[in-house]
């Protein structure tokens, strides 16, 4: 059988938003559950994490397209302080997942951790960062979070922080809407 890895999910901003939710059991909505991840067969996932802006009153958080259907506009900016909160939660709770007494969950650090979760039938999570709204523009942070499992890191998304600029939700448009990354002290 051939190894499905899901490329991207958003369960630990789910778990991060209702926290009382369990992982380990079956749930009829969001990204995926233990249950669910093992019916379907996956191997592992990137779990990303995407600190969540706080919505600002008179500040719309949905537009309507041309055609009538509703989306919901660019994530409300975020300052470091936020961001590195909820990054650690999240973080956080992807680790206690791999502290499960059963090992259902592995935070993977390799390709020998990824095979070895297989092996055990274990669902191997890769930590994904969807932006790095906090990560220190010094980078020491970086090392931090690498130290905790952090294996995948998306510079920016749809919001601009110290290292980029994001790409907004606008369609139809082109992506092309500003610069690009940005030079900060250490050198980027």
């Amino acid at each position: 059988m051939i190894p499905v890895i899901d490329g991207h999910n958003d369960t630990l901003l789910l778990h991060y938003e209702e926290p009382t939710r369990d992982f380990f059991a079956r749930q009829e909505t969001g990204h995926i559950d233990l249950e669910r991840a093992r019916q379907g067969g996956l191997a592992g996932a990137f779990f990303a994490v995407f600190p969540p802006g706080l919505e600002r009153p008179g500040v719309r958080s949905t537009f309507t397209r041309r055609d009538g259907t509703t989306a919901r506009c660019a994530p409300p900016v975020i300052d470091h302080a936020q961001a590195v909160a909820a990054t650690n939660a999240m973080v956080s709770q992807l680790l206690r997942w791999d502290a499960d007494p059963e090992r259902r969950v592995r935070l993977v650090r390799s390709v020998r951790d990824i095979e070895q979760a297989m092996a055990d039938g274990a669902l191997a999570a890769i930590l994904h960062f969807e932006g790095a709204e906090a990560i220190d523009v010094d980078l020491t942070a970086l090392d931090v979070y690498h130290a905790a499992g952090l294996r995948s890191l998306g510079i920016v998304w749809s919001r601009g922080n110290a290292f980029g600029y994001g790409v907004p939700f606008a369609f139809p448009s082109s992506p092309d809407v500003a610069p690009g990354l940005r030079r900060t002290a250490s050198g980027w």
